[in-house]
């Protein structure tokens, strides 16, 4: 709520006639807000249009010697208007342009927020694709190391597998040559015992061929001792 209305009449001249006359009017403003910085104990002041007008009526260098003012002050902001002016149209449209200030910041507000809703909710998207993506590639991974797990081992039996018919190949083929040379063995010792039969066999045939021959021989000479 705006407290109670004061009038105050500032002599703006005395300050103003110690700037360049190109600077008076200006001067004239800030001495104007000065004042009613130091009595309605405020740290911002706005200026009314009219008083603003009033001030800048005969130009930069010819500011009023005095001016007859209006000021109030609102949430510890003081207004200044010139005296005789109707305020409260003033005060609405103020009030109005506070209002349509605020609508616009909570407009504004709205849309950062559901720009920033979006913008996460697209991150969190993103990020969920980016999770699924990472799984999806780890998945794969790991498929494909247990396939070559799986034919690492395959190839390990298979190894295993032709090694075992090498070395049965190679038992079987040893035991064929060892079969063959004892057949050959016991082949070679046969003749060797045939051959020894045969001459065991030849000398005896001898030796009876040789008896007989002395037996002939024996009658022989027998026989010829009697004649």
């Amino acid at each position: 709520m705006a407290d109670t209305e004061r009038v105050y009449v500032i002599n703006v001249w005395r300050k103003a006639l110690r700037v360049p006359r190109y600077k008076r009017a200006k001067k004239a403003i800030t001495v104007i807000k000065e004042f009613i910085k130091k009595h309605l104990k405020v740290e911002e002041v706005k200026v009314g249009k009219a008083l603003n007008e009033k001030v800048w009526e005969n130009g930069v260098k010819n500011p009023p010697h005095k001016v007859k003012v209006k000021a109030w002050k609102e949430n510890n902001i003081g207004y200044v208007e010139l005296f005789g002016v109707a305020v409260e149209n003033k005060k609405k449209e103020e009030k109005k342009e506070a209002k349509e200030q605020v609508k616009e910041e909570k407009g504004t507000e709205e849309k950062e927020i559901k720009e920033k809703k979006a913008k996460s909710t697209s991150g969190k998207e993103e990020s969920e694709t980016k999770k699924a993506e990472k799984k999806s590639t780890e998945s794969k991974k790991k498929t494909k190391e247990k396939k070559e797990v799986k034919e690492e081992k395959a190839g390990k039996e298979e190894a295993k597998k032709e090694k075992t018919k090498t070395t049965s190949k190679k038992k079987e083929s040893e035991a064929k040559t060892t079969e063959k040379k004892s057949t050959e063995v016991k082949k070679k010792s046969e003749e060797k015992t045939e051959v020894k039969e045969e001459k065991s066999e030849s000398k005896k045939t001898e030796s009876k061929s040789e008896k007989k021959e002395t037996k002939q021989a024996d009658k022989e000479t027998k026989e010829e001792s009697k004649n």
